[in-house]
């Protein structure tokens, strides 16, 4: 009778157990809100309860796993962000990688743009007659590129003295771009400033390993010797007929446009 009495009194919990175990395997966490879930338990006889847990309790710990994985991506992604600004930051000591990365720097996050070079440096201001030296780290265009002193606290707008470049995108803008970039991207110049300009660049004549690279980009003819601003400076104008007879650089093409007209009808 005992074994009886005991036998009954177990089949009910066993069908509770099974019940129980039945719902919650058919919760799909990883398919299925958790709210979405629980009418199941409900249908399943089982009140506000599960195995004696309120439904928001159960609710929390349906909703904990997805928490923590989302606490890992987190920290992997922090950790990532570190590691990768402590790359960019030494990357003046690999090669130009880092120089190169600023061409696309508008598509890095701000946290990562800071450890590029001369990312944290400040707008410097310079006088005439001051002599600047440091490291090209960005070309604009044909006569404009930014410098970064040694120490990488401070970097200058360069706005090549006596010559006018062709606009990037005015015809013959990027080779006379990448031609002023082989000369001195990435490497250390010397720039003797003349002036300001109304934009605040240091307005200069600009020297790497001795090379007069402002007289050079007229001699190659991806440059106009800048008559207005610049007339006593014959060279300028000896450099540019002779890249004119020889049709070198932008030359080569039919009546080019002089960037001052091309400013003029694009504004």
């Amino acid at each position: 009778m005992r074994e009886s009495a005991q036998t009954a009194t177990s089949e009910p919990s066993r069908a509770i157990n099974r019940t129980v175990s039945a719902a919650l395997r058919s919760l799909n966490f990883s398919a299925k809100p958790a709210e979405t879930c629980f009418p199941k338990l409900k249908k399943a006889g089982l009140g506000d309860t599960v195995s004696g847990q309120p439904l928001t309790k159960v609710r929390m710990m349906a909703s904990r796993p997805f928490a923590r994985i989302r606490r890992i991506c987190n920290y992997f992604f922090m950790a990532f962000l570190i590691l990768l600004g402590g790359l960019l930051f030494n990357l003046d000591r690999l090669d130009s990688v880092g120089i190169r990365l600023l061409q696309v720097q508008r598509f890095l996050p701000r946290s990562v743009r800071t450890f590029l070079p001369g990312g944290s440096a400040a707008e410097g201001k310079a006088q005439p007659r001051e002599i600047l030296e440091g490291k090209i780290i960005q070309v604009y265009d044909g006569d404009t590129a930014t410098l970064l002193t040694p120490e990488g606290d401070t970097k200058y707008k360069i706005r090549f003295y006596g010559i006018d470049a062709p606009e990037a995108a005015q015809q013959g803008g990027g080779a006379s771009r990448d031609a002023l970039a082989d000369m001195i991207l990435g490497r250390n110049v010397r720039v003797e400033v003349a002036n300001t300009d109304q934009y605040g660049r240091a307005v200069g004549k600009v020297y790497v390993d001795g090379k007069f690279v402002n007289f050079e980009m007229v001699k190659l003819g991806h440059a106009w010797h800048y008559v207005a601003y610049a007339r006593d400076e014959p060279e300028f104008a000896l450099a540019e007929l002779a890249a004119r007879r020889a049709r070198l650089g932008l030359w080569n093409a039919q009546n080019p446009t002089p960037p001052w007209e091309y400013r003029k009808t694009h504004k």
